[in-house]
Parts: C-alpha cells; structure tokens; sequence
C-alpha cells in the first residue's frame, strides 16, 4: 500500500479490480479516494498484489504446491 496523501474528507471509497486471474493467481490493484464536502474525488492511497488459492480450487491446487509452473 502506498500513501499519496492524508484521507480528509467526508467519505473515502474504495474500488478494487482483477488484473490477471490465472489457475494458480491473481493479480489485483486497488485505489483508494476521498471525497470532499465539494464532491471532488482525490487519489490518497493505491495499492497492487498477487493473491494465491489456500484451498484447492478445480485442479485440487491450494497450500503447498509448488507454483513455479
């Protein structure tokens, strides 16, 4: 998570999206912003990360496995 500026303001939404989903992960990317008393909407964190199964999914894959391919 990276911090662009303070959260001040009256509401702070976030919205989230998948990259990537593959069988074994996904890549997500999430923006954080804050909205003011004037309805403008300012950028004050991001953030990006890949995320892996902990319970097998289709395949059995999950915990343990090895993921290099």
């Amino acid at each position: 998570m990276q911090y662009v500026r303070p959260a001040r303001g009256r509401t702070l939404r976030a919205r989230a999206e998948v990259v990537q989903a593959g069988r074994r992960q996904a890549v997500c990317r999430c923006e954080l912003t804050v909205i003011d008393e004037a309805a403008a909407e300012r950028v004050c964190a991001v953030a990006q990360g890949t995320v892996l199964p902990l319970n097998g999914g289709p395949d059995g894959g999950g915990a343990g496995q090895d993921l290099s391919g």
